[in-house]
């Protein structure tokens, strides 16, 4: 019975991971559509995916706060007049874009820099 509990746990990892990764790609090619949104001057296209993005950002950083930490990147922050975050990740490279501080659902927000400042 024990090893089956254990491969059931592995499998919600895998599965926990594989998830993750996909909501990544999508937040990665949502990221890219607001861009050329917003090179191309489409206004509605541009409120749209800047909106589906911060809510995957939202959505990553709730299911797996444990997994993320969030870094201010001082030179961007400076350039735009307001704070903004890289989403990374504490045992990976890469991240999940660039998230303004205001976008970012007030409880996780600080739970997450909570964390980083102990």
């Amino acid at each position: 019975m024990r090893k089956t509990n254990n491969a059931h746990a592995v499998s919600v990892q895998l599965q926990s991971h594989h998830l993750r990764e996909t909501m990544i790609d999508h937040i990665h090619y949502v990221n890219n559509l607001w861009h050329i949104s917003l090179e191309v001057d489409d206004k509605d296209a541009t409120a749209f995916f800047k909106r589906r993005k911060t809510t995957l950002q939202n959505e990553l950083l709730a299911e797996h706060r444990n997994d993320i930490k969030l870094i201010i990147d001082k030179d961007e922050s400076d350039k735009l007049g307001y704070d903004i975050y890289s989403i990374q990740f504490k045992r990976k490279k890469g991240d999940a874009c660039h998230i303004p501080f205001d976008d970012i659902d007030p409880d996780i927000s600080k739970q997450l820099l909570k964390k980083e400042n102990k």
